[in-house]
C-alpha cells in the first residue's frame, strides 16, 4: 500500500508541473503574438 501511495503523490506532483508548463507555454505563446501584432501596425514602417 506505501506503493501505490507514493506512485499517486508522483503522479499528483508530474500532473501540477505538466499543467503548470503548459500554462507558461501558453503565456509565451500570447505574448508572442501580441508582440508579432503591434509589430505589424506600427505607423511609419517602410514597405
Amino acid at each position: 500500500m506505501v506503493a501505490s501511495a507514493r506512485v499517486q503523490k508522483l503522479v499528483r506532483r508530474y500532473k501540477l508541473a505538466i499543467a503548470t508548463a503548459l500554462a507558461i507555454l501558453l503565456l509565451q505563446g500570447l505574448v508572442v503574438w501580441s508582440f508579432s501584432g503591434l509589430e505589424e501596425d506600427e505607423p511609419g514602417e517602410a514597405r
